[in-house]
């Protein structure tokens, strides 16, 4: 009886002791796959994994590099060079910027070219120096704003001197080693060239909106009313000489009861001009070309234009306003031309 139930006691201990054992191989083999990462995808780049890079033509690159103005995210994804979109896979102008297939220039060789403008090239270190006259800012467009501003400097001086104002040397023009500073202050000679043959138009502008964008508590047609009773009267007295322009403008600053129709009249009380011939003045065209047939000291009729108060809304009454010329200064060609 005795072996019969050792026998039992030992089986059954025997049992427990295996189950024992199973629940704790099973608990360890959780403990360590709990500590293993989750498995990440894989990017092949060259027989190795590119997961945390990106893939340039069989050549992992590290995160953060930047090629062409492309900024890598890892997960072989690009930023693009405005900053406003990630591009999945490797954009061309990155293979072409590793091949030097690219035409983008090196910024790190004073001599390369970054742009032809007719009989010139504009060299890297054109750029710099334009770059180092700018407080430091970021801007993906910067570069390309830059090149734009040097070349239409090449363009007024190649017409300066296809006209004969100046003569253009390697000094300015032309050459990597040019004189950077010489070069600006011609640029700035030949617009003062250019700027005497044309046209010019100065004076001030004398406004009140009655519709400026809403319309006020007035209402519209008495808002309407009301601004024009006002400025015709500021206008009639201007113009036979009872008022100067500046009182004029204090008047309507001073005047509370024009919040009833544009909460900003006192920023829109007047405004000074200083214009080229076909550059615009005020918001209405019409209004431009009449201030264009007036001479120095003249003040113009009160005039009614039209303005759009959202957007893709047809133009409405919104405005009256006057002028008064200080300075029309006709171009030195055309003054001789009617001599």
């Amino acid at each position: 009886m005795r072996d019969f139930i050792a026998r039992i006691l030992i089986s059954r201990i025997g049992i427990i002791f295996l189950l024992f054992i199973l629940v704790l191989s099973l608990f360890a083999g959780y403990s360590v796959l709990s500590r293993q990462k989750a498995p990440q995808p894989e990017y092949v780049c060259g027989g190795k994994n590119c997961f945390a890079g990106c893939c340039v033509r069989g050549k992992c690159q590290q995160k953060g590099i930047n090629i062409a103005g492309y900024t890598c995210f890892g997960e072989n994804k690009w930023e693009t060079p405005d900053k406003k979109g990630i591009a999945s896979g490797t954009p061309y102008a990155v293979i072409d910027a590793v091949t030097g297939k690219s035409s983008v220039p090196d910024p790190d060789d004073p001599a390369t070219v970054v742009a032809t403008v007719g009989q010139e090239r504009i060299f890297q270190k054109d750029l710099d120096s334009e770059i180092s006259l700018y407080p430091p800012q970021y801007s993906p467009d910067i570069r390309k704003i830059l090149i734009d501003k040097i070349s239409e400097d090449s363009t007024l001086l190649q017409k300066a001197a296809k006209e004969g104002d100046v003569v253009l040397d390697e000094t300015v023009f032309d050459t990597v080693d040019k004189d950077y500073s010489k070069r600006l202050e011609l640029v700035k000679e030949v617009k003062g060239i250019f700027d005497s043959r044309q046209n010019s138009l100065s004076g001030t502008i004398i406004s009140i909106w009655f519709y400026n964008e809403k319309i006020g508590p007035l209402g519209y047609e008495k808002g309407k009313q009301l601004a024009f009773q006002k400025i015709d009267a500021l206008q009639r007295n201007v113009k036979n000489g009872n008022l100067t322009l500046e009182e004029a403008v204090d008047i309507i600053k001073n005047d509370r009861e024009l919040e009833q129709i544009d909460k900003s009249y006192k920023s829109n009380a007047s405004f000074r001009f200083d214009v080229r011939e076909g550059q615009k003045i005020s918001l209405d065209p019409g209004f431009d070309s009449q201030l264009w047939q007036l001479s120095d000291g003249d003040v113009s009729d009160v005039f009614l234009a039209k303005d759009i108060p959202e957007y893709d809304a047809p133009a409405v009454d919104a405005v009256y306003m006057f002028a008064r010329i200080d300075r029309r200064q006709i171009a030195e060609t055309v003054k001789e031309q009617n001599l």
